[in-house]
């Protein structure tokens, strides 16, 4: 079954949920009663979310897009719509550049710079469980607009931000999504070291794309009765999803 993205549809969320759940076992003392937890032996992103009352063309197209997911068994992409972004190009200031020749865009608009690129790779090898990983970002080039460089920068990285691993630029049919839990600054190579929750759901080559903008995750309906839906007297529709990433087979 091919597997959409959730945000190819016409609706936006009003309200959301998207965090990384642990779960742990947890054993309570005889006569302390002191819990004491173990693991975590299993973590996973869910998220809630909830979108605002939807007239009957929307809610026909939502109610046929998930009878295509067959409840449980399809598969969905999704990123959080509240990060979209790292957190440095929120607060950094960006310039614009023109083509070698002075000329713009057809719009008289130029190139735009200081924000972080789209994606970066990796600098090294990992292997599954890992929770830190060498993060490699261009370097200059002689292009044209010239392609600024990325070496020396401060918390381009910062706890809460999210990146996807796509191996080989592909991205996984599981979910290889993770949260920063530090913060990262380059070198004057153009690289630095991240760490990060969940650890690495699959091994990790030299090169593989790391997603910094709409980062996703693979996730499932929690439920065959999500997306259950109750039409008003005007119809309108109230709709909500709850959802829970999808993991690689052993």
């Amino acid at each position: 079954m091919t597997i959409l993205t959730l945000q190819d549809t016409r609706l936006e969320v009003r309200e959301r949920s998207f965090r990384l759940r642990p779960h742990n076992l947890t054993s309570r003392g005889l006569f302390s009663q002191a819990i004491s937890p173990y693991g975590p032996v299993d973590q996973r992103w869910v998220a809630e979310l909830t979108y605002p009352p939807q007239e009957e063309a929307d809610w026909r197209y939502w109610d046929g897009f998930l009878a295509g997911r067959d409840g449980m068994t399809g598969k969905l992409r999704a990123y959080d719509p509240a990060r979209r972004q790292p957190r440095y190009n929120s607060v950094v200031t960006t310039t614009t550049e023109n083509w070698d020749d002075a000329t713009t865009w057809d719009d008289g608009t130029g190139w735009e710079s200081g924000t972080l690129p789209p994606y970066v790779s990796a600098g090294e090898a990992a292997q599954r469980g890992e929770t830190d990983l060498l993060l490699q970002f261009p370097g200059p080039s002689n292009d044209s607009p010239p392609v600024s460089g990325y070496e020396s920068l401060s918390a381009v990285l910062r706890s809460g931000d999210l990146f996807e691993i796509r191996p080989n630029g592909v991205p996984a049919d599981y979910g290889h999504l993770y949260v920063v839990t530090g913060t990262g600054n380059t070198d004057a190579s153009g690289q630095t070291r991240v760490t990060f929750r969940p650890g690495l759901r699959a091994g990790v080559a030299t090169g593989d794309m790391v997603v910094l903008t709409d980062p996703m995750t693979v996730f499932r309906l929690a439920s065959d009765d999500v997306g259950d839906m109750t039409v008003d007297t005007a119809q309108h529709a109230a709709l909500g999803l709850s959802l829970i990433e999808v993991l690689p087979e052993s």
